[in-house]
Parts: structure tokens; sequence; C-alpha cells
């Protein structure tokens, strides 16, 4: 078999130069401030000092508000009826101070603030980095000077009284703010107007610095906590925690030395000018009011020194470059801040796997050139010296490849082969069956054609089983092989279209036979249905004439007496007087009545009635001068004599024309079977059964076993493939438009690159389960 190999080798990065590491040059342990204008983080105490100095009025400003300790000290001021002014954000987010201050101070709700104020009777007062939330030890507080007084007091003042949106007077229960009683108050420090304080800020920078600011955060970057940035050189400090990649690699560009930490920072801002300014957190946010402090020099002061004793304690300074083997301490990359690495001295490491897409590179790999890649500086594997070791894979199979068309090819020449042999069997099978198929009259008529049939049909048995046992894939013999199939092929095709052209004839002239007499029989049925209408049709005449005269006599005694009762001379006279002078349908006896002029006219009178009398009722009554002179009933009398009539007329008419129609359907079947018997003819002339569309004897004759029709015999022909397959043992495969020739053994090496070379393809090998 051709398993993988495994090679070990040794690579040193001693001189391997590291670019924008954040090396470790201390302890990042927090740095605190106590001073007297600053506190990092915030002094309990301040708080105490601010509001047990309280006399009149305590001001309170925060987003929220839940530190205990000042919820406690708070309480304690309005016991000492010191007035408590309480300015929150969101009620739900101090609805706790709101339960246990509503009733006892005033308190207005609904202003958005970033950073928090103190402030005792207008004389002392703090502002803290963040909200009173009990999260002292993250914030920064600066105690205000009376410029900073003031200026707080009155933007405390234009917040509580211009722009809260509700207040509770009452324990619990709030309202909404009223108009101001004082009017607009106005502020002069430019610094609490989120909209004006980035401007403010920029009065003092440079362009290249306003982009260096643009570039950090997209007009967002007081988000982190930016240091003593006063200028885009010399040093600056960052909090890791607050940071992201951009912002690092942005102040590398723009700054001499870096240093960061990752401990909570106070935001502040440095200017040109040396102007600071002390920015509580979340500063510029949409719609928020900020604690914004510039500070005057005694506090700059304090914030410098901080400032400098915080860069000196730095844990992490950025180097530029520096050389592995240097790197004694944890470092981090400035790409990765929060990740910290540590260097080693020696480490194995084993790299993935490599399948090569050569069986030569394989036999012979070239080492260094196949792990070049894998085996540069990685940060996951940082050491002084690694031991590599990797395992070879030869090209395997891929494993979706198909057996190549070739072996289809082939595969089809033997299946074609196969099912000509199939073929000839089932010619022979035919011919058996052919002979257990005669039965009665077609087996006597065919008994000369079986004789001598078993020794032939064991010398084609024999020839077929040994063309059977030969394969198409031997080089040698195809031509003959062809030959001898096509000829055996023809052999049995002639046997067999005899015997069925014999048996064809017998059943034939069966069937013509049958035909001739169902023929007769059905002309005999035929002949009495037609008698039988004839008989139908003179019975009907004489029927006829008895019920019209029967009928006739009844309506001609109705018309006597109707006539007798209805016409009157005045009548007549009226009838004549509307009668045209030239009636149609009269016999001439009447028409000379109605035209004579006779002065008897009782004697005319009565011989126009003779001759009315003897009109038939259908013309009387339809003559309009007659039918006018009546009067009404008269009239419906007259239709109705003329309804019977009619109908019964109708009536016999419909009748006789049925009869009529079934008498000529008689005749003409028996006129279409006189023609069909002498189309069939009287004697028997056969046909070959390709003249032929339907054979009738598909069942009776073969008692169920339908007669098969013999082909026109072919030449079997084999179009063989351009290729030979690759030597035994050997299999060629394809994948997408790609050759793969299979071996299994490294004996097979040489014999598959001839073999590849020829049939174009790469040279592989199975990959095994276990791998």
């Amino acid at each position: 078999m051709i398993n993988p190999k495994t090679e070990t080798f040794t690579r040193s990065f001693s001189e391997y130069c590291l670019e924008d590491i954040l090396e470790t040059i201390g302890n990042d342990t927090p740095l605190q401030l106590t001073g007297v204008h600053l506190s990092f983080p915030i002094q309990e105490d301040w708080l105490e000092e601010i509001t047990t100095s309280a006399q009149k009025t305590l001001l309170i400003a925060s987003d929220k508000l839940t530190d205990k300790k000042l919820l406690e000290y708070c309480q304690a001021c309005f016991q000492r009826k010191v007035r408590v002014y309480l300015l929150l954000g969101k009620p739900e987010d101090s609805e706790k101070a709101i339960r246990l201050l509503s009733g006892h101070c005033l308190i207005r709700t609904g202003v958005k603030q970033a950073g928090s104020l103190l402030m005792a009777d207008n004389r002392q007062g703090l502002v803290l980095s963040r909200s009173l939330d009990g999260e002292l030890q993250t914030t920064a507080v600066l105690r205000l000077v009376s410029t900073q007084l003031t200026d707080c007091y009155r933007y405390f003042c234009r917040l509580f009284w211009n722009q809260a949106k509700e207040e509770y007077l009452l324990p619990n229960e709030h309202r909404a703010v009223k108009a101001s009683p004082f009017g607009e108050i106005a502020i002069q420090n430019e610094c609490h107007d989120p909209k004006l304080l980035l401007k403010t800020i920029q009065k003092g920078w440079t362009n290249s610095e306003l982009a260096t600011i643009s570039e950090l955060r997209q007009g967002k970057w007081l988000g982190y906590t930016l240091n003593q940035f006063s200028t885009t050189e010399g040093q600056q400090i960052i909090n890791l925690n607050n940071a992201d990649v951009a912002s690092l690699q942005t102040l590398v560009k723009h700054c001499t030395q870096l240093a960061c930490v990752e401990q909570p920072l106070s935001d502040m801002v440095l200017s040109t000018g040396d102007e600071i300014l002390f920015l509580p957190q979340s500063t510029l946010q949409p719609n928020t009011a900020a604690w914004v402090v510039k500070l005057v020099e005694p506090q700059i002061g304090e914030v410098k020194a901080f400032m400098a004793r915080l860069w000196e304690q730095a844990p992490l300074r950025y180097q530029e470059t520096c050389l592995l083997q240097e790197m004694v301490h944890p470092f981090r990359f400035l790409d990765e801040p929060k990740k910290v690495y540590q260097r080693q001295d020696w480490l194995e490491h084993r790299l993935g796997d490599i399948y090569l897409d050569s069986m030569t590179t394989f036999m012979n790999p070239d080492i260094n050139s196949l792990t070049y890649d894998s085996t540069q500086f990685n940060r996951e594997r940082i050491a002084l010296e690694i031991e590599f070791s990797v395992t070879l894979h030869p090209p395997y199979l891929p494993t979706d490849a198909k057996l190549d068309e070739l072996h289809h090819q082939w595969e089809q020449i033997q299946q074609k082969w196969k099912q000509k042999i199939d073929t000839l069997r089932g010619l022979l099978k035919k011919v058996e069956e052919q002979e257990q198929s005669f039965q009665g009259k077609v087996k006597s008529f065919l008994q000369t054609l079986l004789t001598g049939n078993i020794q032939w049909k064991l010398i084609q048995d024999k020839q077929i089983t040994e063309l059977a046992q030969w394969s198409p894939l031997y080089a040698v013999e195809r031509q003959e092989k062809l030959d001898a199939i096509n000829k055996m092929t023809d052999n049995l095709q002639r046997k067999l279209g005899n015997m069925q052209e014999e048996q064809d004839k017998a059943e034939q002239h069966i069937v013509w036979e049958e035909k001739r007499n169902d023929l007769k029989r059905q002309l005999g049925e035929a002949q009495k249905r037609r008698d039988k209408r004839i008989q139908d049709c003179d019975q009907f005449e004489v029927d006829y004439k008895l019920q019209e005269q029967k009928k006739s006599a009844e309506l001609e005694a109705q018309w006597q007496i109707f006539v007798s009762q209805t016409i009157s001379e005045k009548t007549w006279t009226k009838i004549m007087k509307n009668h045209s002078a030239k009636p149609q349908d009269w016999p001439v006896q009447f028409k000379n009545a109605l035209t004579e002029e006779d002065s008897d006219k009782h004697k005319n009178l009565k011989e126009q009635m003779s001759a009315l009398q003897t009109q038939q009722i259908l013309n009387l009554i339809e003559f309009k001068s007659f039918f006018n002179a009546l009067n009404k009933e008269d009239k419906k009398e007259a239709k109705r004599i003329k309804e019977i009539l009619s109908i019964c007329r109708n009536r016999s008419q419909t009748e006789k024309e049925k009869l009529d129609k079934k008498l000529k359907l008689a005749e003409r079947d028996v006129t279409d079977l006189q023609q069909d018997i002498e189309k069939h003819g009287d004697r028997f002339i056969y046909f070959a059964s390709n003249q032929r569309e339907d054979s009738s004897l598909k069942d009776v004759m073969h008692h169920g076993v339908a007669k098969n029709k013999i082909k026109k015999p072919t030449t079997f022909q084999v179009e063989w493939p351009s290729e030979e397959l690759p030597t035994a043992s050997m299999e060629l495969y394809r994948h997408k438009k790609q050759r793969w020739l299979c071996i299994t053994e490294k004996a097979q090496f040489s014999q598959g690159q001839q073999d590849a070379e020829r049939l174009k393809a790469i040279l592989c090998t199975k990959k095994t389960t276990e791998m």
C-alpha cells in the first residue's frame, strides 16, 4: 500500500523583528489622586462634606440617583429644614429616590445628563464624571471654585426651570411642569451646551489635529479616553478598555509616544492654549446636558501632576520595532490590544498535513519549499526555535471522482456483446417455443418442417456458449468473433422466419374459413329481420285504413249536424257577401251555385246548402268567407273538429315513418353482408405477415402466447473505443475535466507513469479508510 510519510525539521526565529508592539514595562496597579481640587476615584467624605454644610439649599443634578449614602444625606438635609432641589433624568431610573424624597424635596425629571452636580448654598460644589449610581470607584470628582459655581448654578436653574418635563410636589405624585416664573434663564458658559461644546474645543486646534480627531471617531471621538490631547505629537495615554484597533493605529501615526492602561480614566481634553476641560462620561450624546467645567490654574496643576505619574506607571508602552529574542516579558500586538503573548525558548509544533499533487514529488519531496509558507512567523506559536513535523500525502483520488468514460465505453462493449449473446439464446428459445405452439391443424401442416430440428439446435447452442466465453477486451480475434456472431444470427432468424411463415399460412386459412361462415350466419339473421319489417309495414297499412274510416265516419256525422244547425239564410247571405269571386278549393258544382243568378232564392239556397255539406271538413273550415261568418261559439266547434282529425292523421304519419326507417335499415344490412361475402371470396389466398395490418389469431391459435414478429436480419457491428484501458489492476477516473490513474502499490509506479502519460492522467492512489 502507498501510505503517507512524516518529516521533522527545526527553524530559528530569534532574529525575527516584531512590529507595532505594546511592551509590558510595569504593573497595571490602579493610580489614585487625592488633591485639593481633583480626586480620582471620588472620596466619599467630599460628598458628605457638601451635604452636611448646606444650611439653606442643596442642589443635586444627575441622570440617575441610586447611591444609598447620598439618599441618606438628602434625608438628613430636609430633616434639618434645608430645601433640597433634585434634577433627574428618566423617573424609572431613580424610582427609589423619588419614592423616599418626594413630598420632602422639590423634584423635577426628564432631563438627560452627562455627569453630576452637587452644590450647597451656592458656596461650594462638586462636579462628578458620571451619574450618582453608586459606582464611585470609577468616578472622578472636581471641586468647584467661585466662578465655576456661578456658571453651574445658572445652568442648573436653566435646566430645572426651563427644560424639566415633570415635577413631584406630593409623595409619589407627579404633574406636568408649568411655565417658569422666571422666564428663559440665560447661561454664559458655552461648554454646557452640547451643540456648542465641540466647536469651543476645536477653536484652539490646528487643521491636522482636527483631521486626527475626525479619523479617530468621525465626530464621536469623545467616547474614547483621550488625555492631554493638546497636540498631535508628544506623549499620549489611552485606556485599552475604551479604545478599538482603528483608534490605536491612528494615534501611533500622530504621536511620539503612546502608553496604555486598563484602568478607568477620567475624560479630559487639553487645548493648544493649555486650557483643560473636565469632560464627564457620555458627553456630546444627542439631547444630553453636560456638566463640563473649564479648569483654572490650581486645578490644571493637579491634573498635569496626575498625568505625569500616570505616564510613569503605565504598564504598556508602544514599540515600533523589536527583535523577538529581546521580548522577555509578556507583550501585545497593536492590532490585538486585549490579547497577551509570551515568548518561549523551544516549541514543538505539528504542521497541517500536506497533500501533494504529484506522485513524483511524493516519492522525492523538497521539504523546505513544501513547508516554506506554513513555517513563517505565527503569533499562535511564538518561540526562539520551533521543531516542526509534517505529514506528506500522495495525490489522492478525489472523493467524488467517477470512473472515466473509457471504462464505461469498454463496459458498454462488453454489455453489448453479452446482450448479443442473449439475443442469440432468445432466438434459439423462440424456435423451441414456436415448435411447442403448434396445435391441431397447424401442427399437421408443419410436420415436415419439424424433422431434424433436435440435432440442429444442439449445434447452435454449443456455438453460442463458445462466443459467450470470449471477452471483447482481448485485442486479438475481434473481427473473427464478429463474423461468427453475425453468421449465427442470420441462421437463427432465417430458421425462425421459415417456421413462422408456414405457421402463418395455416393460421390465415383457418381464419378465412371462420370469417366466411360467420358472414353467412349474419346474412341469414339480417334477412329474417328484413322480412319481419315488411310484415310490420303491411299490417300498419291495414290497421290505419280501418282506423281512418272509423274516425272519418264519426266526424262526418258531427259535421252534418253542425252544418244543419248552424247555417241559416242570414248566415249564407253574409257568406256570399264576403266570398271572393275566385274560390280555389271548391268543386265545380259549388262554384256554379255561388255564381248563378236565379230569381228563386229558396231554390238557389237549397242547392248551395247541399253543395256546402258535400265539402271536405278541412277545406270548408279553411274557407275564409265561411269561417268568418260564424259566431264565436261556432268557430270554437269548427276548430275542435279540425284538431281531432289533424291529430289522428299526424300520429298515423309518424308511426308510418318509423316503420319505413326500420325497414330501410334492415334492407341495408342485408345488402352490406352480401357485399362482404362477395369481397371475402370463394378461394383462400395467402398474404405474408408483413403485408397484413393485424393477425386475429394472437390469442386463439397460440393459447395466450403472442406471435413473435421476426425482425429483418441486421449486421452486428461494434465501434471499438479509440484508447485501450490501463494495465490490469489500475483504474482510470475522471474528476471534472481531469483524468486520474489510480495505483495501489509502489511497484506499479513505473508502469503507472507510462499509462498516465498515454492517457493524459494524474497518477494517484486511493485514500485508506483509517485516514
